[in-house]
């Protein structure tokens, strides 16, 4: 097997209305207004979407997902609109299992852009990334048991609901327990 620094993988990819690309330097800034235009939508269910938010640390933050693409290590995609380009959002691949190989993927949307199938479009998108381009046989989403939006985009996408974590990690807003479901997708 090549080893993952070695794989000639492309930074960029579009489906019908999107275009992802990698992180560069510089996208800080535009990363920050987007999460903070979205606080109320992300926080209930992402640790990292909390206030303040800080564009030097999202511009460290675009620049590691740069460095941790070049090295293989997560897979991390701006999601962009074609049609007059705007950043809406992102999906990403981390969880590397190289040996089988497979992943994780984890996604999230501007909430001025929910309800338009366009993260499903973007999920849909990046799983053919994933098989074409790494040949991964398994991928694997995990999101919060309430969290039935994201579930949603996970079956849209063809993934199945293979079992739920009780009491998996602790919320990070809030002093319970949360559970975590388990959606995955296998290739030949």
């Amino acid at each position: 097997m090549k080893a993952p620094i070695l794989r000639d993988i492309p930074l960029s990819f579009k489906t019908n209305r999107l275009k992802m690309r990698t992180a560069r330097a510089g996208d800080g800034p535009t990363m920050a207004a987007a999460v903070r235009a979205s606080l109320e939508h992300l926080s209930p269910w992402l640790p990292w979407a909390v206030e303040p938010i800080d564009e030097e640390k999202y511009e460290a933050l675009m620049r590691e997902w740069e460095v941790n693409f070049l090295a293989r290590k997560e897979l991390q995609f701006l999601i962009f609109t074609r049609k007059d380009p705007q950043l809406i959002g992102a999906i990403g691949c981390f969880a590397f299992n190289w040996d089988v190989p497979s992943l994780e993927i984890g996604y999230w949307i501007h909430h001025n852009w929910t309800r338009q199938g366009l993260m499903s479009e973007a999920l849909v998108g990046l799983v053919d990334y994933c098989v074409t381009h790494l040949g991964c046989k398994r991928l694997e989403i995990r999101c919060d048991a309430q969290n039935q939006a994201s579930a949603a985009v996970a079956r849209r996408a063809g993934f199945v609901h293979e079992g739920t974590l009780i009491s998996h990690t602790r919320h990070h807003r809030e002093d319970r327990l949360r559970d975590t479901m388990i959606f995955g997708r296998v290739f030949p």
